[in-house]
């Protein structure tokens, strides 16, 4: 379970990135591993998703690192990374319940607009 979550950790540092250039203090890595791990303890896995959720996140984690190095327009970039992203929701849409989807949905909404609330407040 700690390696599940240490990847959604890099999964989320590395889409924070294709955006902008982030640099977070211990402070905001350790707040946001918290968050992590409380929104996937809330989705209540079971033993068998644990698994299957780790391999999809690990898989999406892989393409954004690709993502991150290769070359291309910020829109092409842009582009992948909704492929991506929208691959790795239908992939979770089928291992988890509908219930479960329904609250990870609401999760990643939330994660998005802290993330452009954090962004809005550098500039």
């Amino acid at each position: 379970m700690l390696r599940f979550l240490i990847s959604a950790v890099i999964v989320l540092l590395l889409s924070g990135s294709l955006q902008a250039q982030t640099t977070l203090s211990t402070e905001q890595k350790t707040q946001l591993k918290a968050k992590l791990e409380a929104d996937w303890a809330a989705l209540n896995l079971t033993e068998e998703q644990k698994p299957k959720v780790e391999a999809i996140h690990q898989t999406y984690g892989q393409g954004l690192a690709e993502l991150k190095n290769a070359t291309g327009s910020r829109l092409s970039k842009y582009r992948t990374f909704k492929e991506l992203r929208d691959r790795r929701n239908q992939q979770m849409k089928e291992v988890l319940t509908r219930e479960q989807y329904k609250l990870y949905v609401q999760q990643q909404e939330q994660r998005e607009k802290d993330f452009k609330n954090r962004r809005s407040s550098r500039q």
